[in-house]
């Protein structure tokens, strides 16, 4: 039975198995810890995975904790073991496919609602932005429920603002 960890480690270190595997470079994981062992200090898996979007190796380090030296040790390796099935197997980071934008059409000349203006200003801008600032400005367009009621004022100056994007 594989831990939480073991099926999380992929997903929080951001890689990407692709379904058409390629040679991708990578340096191998290893375990750096102190010559001392002492639990105290940070143990981490060290290793650099190839990343898409930046076109070179990048360091990555999966931080080990455990109660004693053995369990740390069985859980490095265990961690170097899945990384390097992965590695072997072409995962990188970053891809570069990005989904393209849908953007539904909206005839302005009527007046529309100011949850579908809103909408449509952010399909308009979304191809500009990064996802955090997608996830941000959604988060802060948040319209409260309005029913049928309309806003012509907000959808006005929204549709001013598309048109001055679309120069």
């Amino acid at each position: 039975m594989a831990k939480k960890w073991q099926k999380l480690l992929p997903i929080k270190q951001g890689l990407v198995r692709p379904k058409m595997p390629k040679n991708y470079p990578y340096k191998e994981p290893f375990l750096s810890k102190p010559t001392d062992n002492d639990l105290s200090k940070q143990w981490v898996v060290d290793y650099s995975i190839w990343s898409k979007q930046r076109e070179k190796l990048v360091r990555k380090r999966v931080v080990i904790k455990g109660d004693s030296i053995e369990a740390r040790l069985k859980d490095a390796n265990e961690v170097i073991a899945l990384l390097q099935d992965d590695l072997k197997n072409s995962a990188y980071i970053e891809p570069l496919e990005q989904p393209e934008p849908t953007i539904s059409k909206v005839d302005l000349k009527r007046e529309i609602g100011c949850k579908e203006a809103i909408d449509y200003y952010l399909d308009t801008i979304n191809s500009s932005l990064s996802k955090g600032s997608q996830r941000t400005y959604r988060c802060n367009f948040r319209v409260p429920r309005l029913g049928t009621s309309r806003l012509s004022a907000v959808t006005k100056s929204i549709t001013s603002i598309v048109w001055l994007t679309d120069r």
